[in-house]
């Protein structure tokens, strides 16, 4: 059970990470992508 419980906060942030590598086809941290949305 506690390694379901530390599994848990991972699934959602791993599934953001991937959908948004998906869109700018390239892995960023949360801070880059905000700044290669605002520069371009």
């Amino acid at each position: 059970m506690e390694e379901r419980v530390e599994e848990e906060p991972y699934e959602p942030r791993e599934h953001w990470y991937e959908e948004s590598a998906e869109e700018i086809e390239v892995t960023y941290t949360p801070d880059e992508i905000l700044v290669h949305e605002i520069d371009e």
